[in-house]
């Protein structure tokens, strides 16, 4: 699996700049993963909704085939 960090992606199509903190790349799919600070926050979705918003929009700047996002908790 390849990985890269702090990496800068813009879409005109979607009007939007988006520093991603992690994008993992595997068998032709990327996946951006979004790191936060503290406890995971006790909501059933698992993420604060701007969060959820926030890795959905990464998730929609590359064309083509992308897995899910991630928002992972470091604290």
């Amino acid at each position: 699996m390849a990985r890269a960090r702090s990496v800068t992606m813009s879409s005109e199509r979607l009007g939007v700049i988006a520093k991603i903190d992690v994008v993992e790349a595997s068998d032709g799919m990327v996946m951006p993963v979004d790191f936060k600070k503290g406890k995971r926050p006790h909501v059933a979705a698992g993420a604060y909704e701007p969060e959820r918003v926030q890795v959905c929009v990464q998730a929609m700047i590359p064309r083509g085939p992308m897995r899910y996002g991630a928002v992972t908790p470091t604290g």
